[in-house]
């Protein structure tokens, strides 16, 4: 997939990596369209198929989703750490999510920014003890990604 053309292909195509294509065909065409499709969890595409329309580029789309995500997640991660930690803790943590040198599938047309956001937002919903959010969250994230020690 491709952006608008000439220098936002350049830009977004740097973020399309990995397995950009498989979930943007998925997103496009449904599982139907590649045999392997059933190793990739249903959240991603589907939140790439709704972002898509007011873009009109999935790679767009995903790009922006990535890093909305990721921007939430970090946000949760942070109010995660402010009680325990401080306001210095908290930046430190959202520093060191940031620096970890597999952080740059958050930029990525890849679910883990979606999966972070959505699993960060179920632990701080269950610590201010909200389990009607923290369920919400937690299933949503089932949906992003394989299972995990916290989900």
């Amino acid at each position: 997939d491709r952006a608008y053309g000439g220098l936002s292909d350049l830009v977004f195509g740097t973020f399309g990596q990995l397995d950009t294509e498989l979930f943007i065909r998925i997103a496009r065409d449904g599982y139907a369209s590649w045999h392997g499709a059933p190793a990739f969890f249903p959240g991603f595409p589907l939140l790439l198929q709704v972002v898509h329309v007011p873009f009109g580029s999935y790679l767009v789309a995903g790009v922006l989703l990535s890093l909305v995500a990721a921007g939430l997640g970090a946000w949760a991660i942070a109010e995660i750490a402010r009680p325990t930690t401080g306001e210095r803790g908290a930046r430190d943590a959202v520093l060191y999510l940031a620096l970890f040198p597999t952080a740059a599938v958050f930029t990525a047309v890849y679910s883990d920014a979606v999966c972070l956001a959505f699993s960060a937002a179920a632990f701080l919903a269950a610590m201010r003890r909200r389990p009607g959010p923290c369920s919400a969250t937690g299933r949503s994230r089932r949906a992003t990604g394989p299972r995990s020690r916290i989900s």
